[in-house]
């Protein structure tokens, strides 16, 4: 699990399928631009925090989880299918059979 504000970092866990926390003191910023539909949850106060840490190490939360992840790397126009290699290939080959 990864408690973070805003970072690089958040991306690369949720593509790593590590689940991610926002934190936000006192609302100065506004995740949604961010993080789109509900990928990361944000805590704004230490409370917030506590319930979403229980939230996330619940049994029931994984399946959640995952579905929100596949919707994050649709937006970011990534794929949950982990065969990112196996395009870039094709389209390098692809490219060498047109030159």
């Amino acid at each position: 699990m990864l408690i973070t504000g805003w970072s690089m970092t958040a991306y690369e866990a949720l593509v790593l399928g590590v689940p991610v926390i926002a934190i936000n003191p006192r609302s100065i910023f506004n995740y949604k631009n961010r993080y789109p539909d509900d990928s990361v949850p944000v805590a704004a106060s230490l409370s917030e925090l506590n319930g979403l840490y229980s939230d996330i190490c619940s049994p029931n939360h994984l399946n959640q989880f995952v579905d929100e992840r596949n919707k994050f790397l649709i937006w970011n126009n990534t794929y949950a299918d982990n065969r990112s290699a196996y395009r870039v290939a094709q389209i390098i080959k692809k490219t060498l059979n047109e030159s």
